[in-house]
Order: structure tokens, then C-alpha cells, then sequence
């Protein structure tokens, strides 16, 4: 249940983010440490969507290994 409420948030996500995406078509620009660029308010969107997946795909696979690595010491002893 917890898989399928889950996946509808996140289907409604990328819905919401589509929307403002195809609304916004302002460039904005970026300063990054050592550059800068000019991208569309949408394509923002999408890379911040993007990098803060990655980062919380990440987290919950460490805290997957620490607590498979902790009951393994565990067990061990």
C-alpha cells in the first residue's frame, strides 16, 4: 500500500512539474562555482527534480547497507 501511494505522488509530481514547465518558458540565469549559463525556468525544474532523486535514492540506499552491515555485526556476535 505504502509502494503504491508512493508511486502516485511521484506519477503526480512529474505531472505538476510538467504543467509549470510547459507554463514557464522564462530563461533564467545560473551561476554556478565557475560559470554561469541561461536555461529555461522548465529545465531547472527538471535538474533539480533530477539531483534531488539521486540524492534521496542515495541516502535510503546507505541507510539500507548500515542497517544490513549492523544486524550482520550483530549476529556475529
Amino acid at each position: 500500500m505504502r509502494k503504491i501511494l508512493g508511486l502516485i505522488f511521484f506519477v503526480s509530481l512529474c505531472l505538476l512539474l510538467f504543467v509549470f514547465g510547459s507554463q514557464n518558458q522564462h530563461t533564467v540565469e545560473v551561476n554556478y562555482v565557475i560559470a554561469k549559463s541561461s536555461i529555461m525556468v522548465s529545465e531547472l525544474m527538471v535538474i533539480s527534480l533530477a539531483i534531488g532523486l539521486c540524492i534521496g535514492i542515495a541516502i535510503q540506499a546507505f541507510k539500507k547497507n548500515t542497517k544490513t552491515t549492523t544486524k550482520r555485526s550483530l549476529q556475529n556476535d
